[in-house]
């Protein structure tokens, strides 16, 4: 998911978005980024 994230990101950089599509992406990208920080605690505490 973040690697597509990051490609959709690319793609927008090189075209002109607006300041509420840029807004929503960022804040796509960080509950993204959240959630994979939240499964990798999730998981150690699984493994110990």
């Amino acid at each position: 998911m973040l690697e597509l994230l990051k490609l959709k990101a690319k793609e927008l950089e090189e075209e002109e978005i607006s300041e509420e599509e840029a807004k929503e992406l960022a804040r796509l990208e960080e509950e993204t980024l959240k959630d994979g920080i939240l499964w990798e605690e999730a998981k150690r505490e699984l493994e110990s």
